[in-house]
């Protein structure tokens, strides 16, 4: 039994993995799709707090004295409120991702990069492309 766990760790580890090969088009259709959806969110939320500040009784009395309609409508008031507040709160991690990943989009370019080309010489370089990524610390 040790013996066959050893050669399937052996042969996971000596087998090429390739990662996630995610391109600048990439980053900017994620960075688009996730400010469309925050924008919704947003645009949702405040239309749901609106509506709650429109349907608000405005004879309402918050010391009891209300009829059985009035009560009703202000906890619907008050249940679109939370809502709307819930959506728009939410809104705000979409935009934080989404700036995020337009800078990583931005991070990410392809270029030509000089290496020194083994067995050319002294001073003799060679030109090859590369993709070159950013990493802000």
């Amino acid at each position: 039994m040790k013996k066959q766990l050893l050669i399937l760790f052996m042969l996971a580890s000596f087998s090429s993995s390739f990662a996630q090969g995610l391109t600048k088009e990439d980053y900017l259709r994620r960075s688009k799709n996730q400010k469309k959806t925050a924008w919704i969110l947003c645009g949702t939320g405040a239309t749901l707090i609106l509506t709650s500040l429109i349907v608000y009784p405005n004879n309402y009395s918050f010391l009891g004295f209300n009829s059985a309609a009035e009560q009703r409508q202000a906890n619907s008031a008050g249940v679109l409120f939370t809502a709307g507040g819930i959506c728009v709160l939410g809104s705000i991690p979409f935009f934080i991702l989404s700036g995020g990943n337009r800078k990583k989009a931005a991070a990410l370019s392809f270029r030509l990069n000089r290496f020194q080309a083994p067995g050319t010489g002294f001073g003799w370089s060679v030109y090859r492309p590369s993709l070159g990524l950013q990493i802000g610390l």
